[in-house]
């Protein structure tokens, strides 16, 4: 049987930034998926605020992820067919945290601040690469999440609308938010508070 991942520990405090680097096909987007409840683990425990959720329903499960974590992805994952508002807004329709005015109030503070607002009523498929992972930041935001997961969110980007992500990720979390963050760019994984670096399924502590 194929180990992704072999004895990995890892704590991440609240409000804090962790970094996880590592060659291609090392696991990190499976380490990723483990806690996100994307996938679930054949041993081990992942908890996230106290709950176990590796023995946690299906439902369960969907309510951590809705509810607590944000996903940030390499391709974005917007419905172009949809507005940059109703991509926003998509997460808010798989969980009861948020009514549907405070949803809307919520959204439109969060594009004003990631500097988005004038784009509101645009569909997705009009919008720039930086403009678009903008909007997907905006969206892993919107259901006031414990945890972001961002999976590679400048692969796709130019070096310019990268350091603009890269920046807009330091000013995220300074304003308190959990982040672990997956990238090959090394200049953006410094601006985290840690680093780790994935090996053959194994995690080791970057030296700063």
């Amino acid at each position: 049987m194929f180990e992704a991942l072999r004895g990995v520990s890892l704590i991440v405090e609240r409000g804090q930034w962790v970094a996880i680097q590592g060659p291609s096909g090392s696991g990190k987007s499976t380490l990723l998926n483990l806690i996100g409840c994307l996938d679930r683990p054949t041993s081990g425990r992942i908890l996230i605020e106290g709950i176990d959720v590796s023995k946690l329903s299906d439902n369960a499960l969907a309510e951590i992820r809705g509810g607590k974590i944000g996903f940030i992805f390499q391709s974005y994952n917007l419905i172009p067919s949809l507005t940059v508002l109703e991509n926003i807004l998509l997460p808010t329709s798989f969980t009861k945290k948020l009514r549907k005015t405070s949803a809307k109030q919520r959204a439109e503070e969060i594009m004003a601040r990631l500097g988005i607002y004038h784009l509101k009523d645009r569909f997705a498929n009009k919008l720039s690469g930086g403009e678009t992972q903008r909007v997907a930041i905006a969206r892993a935001l919107i259901n006031e999440p414990s945890l972001i997961l961002a999976d590679e969110p400048t692969g796709n980007l130019d070096s310019s609308s990268g350091s603009e992500i890269a920046k807009l990720f330091k000013d995220i979390h300074e304003q308190g938010e959990t982040i672990i963050l997956v990238t090959h760019d090394n200049d953006f994984a410094r601006k985290a508070e840690k680093i780790y670096i994935l090996r053959d399924g194994k995690l080791e502590t970057q030296e700063r």
